[in-house]
């Protein structure tokens, strides 16, 4: 499944591979299509070359030029994730090695996984349902912390106000129980 970030007030498609999204283009993206009184936003996106539906959940970092975004394709339903804090975790080149992750949703336990990525992590089954279900449960915020492969750490906190709306409508259409 490709990885694609839309715009959430747009209805143009945008469907990049993961390797090919450019972090300056992902900052871009966060900065001029999301409306910043808004906590998380919603997009559902047709590609116009396969006329896939895809569903994407999306919400910035409090500070900063963080992102999660949470989607998923009618074709598979299967549940992705991406995360970024700002910090550009690898080489091209070495963007399926995995890199940890960290993240803490409200007070809940911290989870420590490793997910690959280059611009950004991001996770697929089960790694990714197990995160976006954390993110649907909570209430508060999340806290990420991604290492770069220099051991370099940055973290970013999100908030999770209008999660439950906007995840679940990327669960509902892909399968994915919402209670």
């Amino acid at each position: 499944m490709l990885l694609a970030l839309s715009s959430a007030q747009t209805t143009q498609p945008h469907s990049p591979s993961p390797a090919s999204v450019d972090p300056e283009d992902v900052e871009f993206f966060l900065e001029d299509d999301l409306d910043p009184e808004l906590s998380w936003a919603y997009s559902m996106d047709v590609d116009e070359f396969t006329d896939e539906v895809q569903h994407w959940a999306i919400v910035r970092a409090s500070e900063g030029t963080g992102f999660i975004a949470v989607g998923c394709s009618e074709d598979d339903d299967s549940i992705v994730a991406a995360v970024s804090t700002g910090i550009a975790l690898d080489t091209k080149e070495d963007q399926f090695d995995r890199k940890p992750i960290r993240y803490r949703v409200d007070k809940n336990p911290t989870v420590s996984e490793r997910w690959p990525g280059a611009a950004f992590s991001f996770a697929n089954e089960p790694r990714s349902t197990r995160f976006a279900r954390a993110l649907f449960e909570g209430v508060g915020e999340v806290l990420v912390e991604l290492t770069a492969w220099d051991g370099d750490t940055q973290r970013a906190r999100f908030p999770l106000r209008d999660a439950v709306m906007a995840i679940g409508q990327v669960f509902i259409p892909c399968g994915e129980t919402i209670w």
